[in-house]
């Protein structure tokens, strides 16, 4: 992997956390470029652009990273249009990026490039934008001018100021642009629900895919992975035939499928054709040992980090935790997992699910017999723990959650 670094105004390689950015991915084997800029002080974006074609020592590819701060930043749609046609990078990350020259005489010349935004957006896969709420320069017009031009996620920072040594000391460092680098799961897109059958959440859940994949319903392939309700009997998996009977009305193509057995590989080979995962509830802890067997942790990070979203119903939604030790002590049997000693989720959240929430009856009983048997073991549960009604979901997107 490669990454170029973009210094802003008055600044050099040596500004900001540019010096330690530098570091922290050479040590995780990238090559990186970090210039100082010609005339930093009255920066000119014709000048820049060519500046840095010319003397970034790789190639500008697929496992390219452009970041910018500021007026390096505003220098990326610029550079990306000087490159060759055909050439397409991975992604651009715009640190407090602006869109115009902010009504500052030294950054009068930044902006002296026709941009053909069209042309842009064709040469990189994934434009990111992080702004602060309060930057005492760009105010958040900017940022959102250029998501307007090139589509991407804008991501506000509370309370950052201009992600620079001026708003804090704490910016010799910036551990959060380095998670955004870095994280595989990036695009990940999850959707966690209680139950797929809860009033309006199959529809919500739907509806947002269809609009994130850009596909009509009848095009979307779906891997339904029925593995949680094996030890189950077949006469009593009546949320698995009506989630799927639900997805086949909407016009998804659904296509069942039993980890139990796989190999890393075929699991691989089944997911990477589908639009879609859907891992269906059932039993948690079994889930989970089907899971190690096959190492669908690694398998589904890779498939997550195309895009493909991920929905999980009751223990589809559970299994994605860190760390699944405590949830004995809320859901599920761990003796029913007869050979699970490594408790290990998938790891792509940092709060355990309790679902049914809202449910009387068995599932009542049963939590009420956990908390009255092993009252000390859930009350010394240190991880965060989201408990959903049967009508709520978490939607994950990249880091961040919302409940619907």
């Amino acid at each position: 992997m490669r990454a170029i670094l973009l210094h802003g105004t008055d600044g050099s390689n040596e500004s900001n956390w540019i010096p330690w950015l530098k570091q922290q991915l050479v040590k995780r084997g990238f090559e990186v470029y970090a210039p100082s800029l010609p005339n930093a002080a009255l920066p000119n974006g014709e000048e820049w652009s060519k500046y840095v074609v010319q003397n970034t020592p790789f190639e500008f590819d697929n496992n390219t990273i452009i970041i910018g701060h500021s007026a390096g930043a505003a220098l990326i749609p610029m550079l990306l249009q000087k490159l060759p046609s055909g050439t397409r990078i991975k992604k651009a990350i715009f640190v407090s990026g602006f869109y115009t020259d902010l009504g500052w005489d030294k950054l009068k010349n930044l902006q002296n490039v026709e941009v053909d935004y069209d042309k842009v957006r064709q040469k990189c896969n994934e434009f990111i934008f992080l702004h602060s709420d309060d930057d005492p320069y760009v105010p958040m017009k900017e940022p959102q001018k250029l998501v307007a031009k090139l589509g991407g996620k804008l991501t506000i920072i509370k309370g950052q100021g201009h992600f620079n040594l001026g708003a804090s000391p704490k910016y010799k460092e910036f551990p959060k642009l380095l998670s955004v680098i870095l994280r595989e799961d990036a695009l990940q897109n999850l959707y966690l629900a209680s139950s797929f059958r809860g009033v309006g959440v199959a529809d919500l859940i739907m509806t947002d895919i269809e609009a994130l994949l850009g596909k009509p319903a009848t095009e979307i392939q779906l891997s339904y992975i029925t593995t949680a309700g094996n030890l189950h009997p077949s006469d009593k998996k009546d949320w698995i035939n009506e989630g799927r009977i639900i997805l086949q009305k909407r016009g998804w193509q659904v296509f069942d499928y039993d980890i139990a057995g796989k190999t890393e590989a075929e699991v691989l080979e089944e997911l990477n054709n589908r639009d879609v995962i859907f891992v269906q509830g059932g039993n948690n802890f079994y889930l989970l040992e089907q899971m190690h067997h096959c190492n669908f942790s690694k398998v589904a990070r890779k498939i997550l980090a195309k895009g493909v979203p991920y929905i999980g119903e009751s223990a589809g939604a559970i299994v994605c935790a860190k760390d699944l030790h405590d949830q004995q002590y809320m859901s599920g049997d761990p003796n029913l997992a007869k050979n699970l000693t490594n408790f290990s989720g998938l790891g792509l959240v940092n709060f355990l699910v309790k679902p049914h929430w809202n449910r009387t009856g068995e599932k009542r009983q049963k939590f009420s017999r956990f908390l009255h048997e092993t009252p000390d073991e859930f009350y010394s549960i240190s991880q965060p723990i989201i408990c959903l009604n049967d009508d709520q979901l978490i939607r994950v997107e990249g880091d961040s959650f919302q409940i619907w």
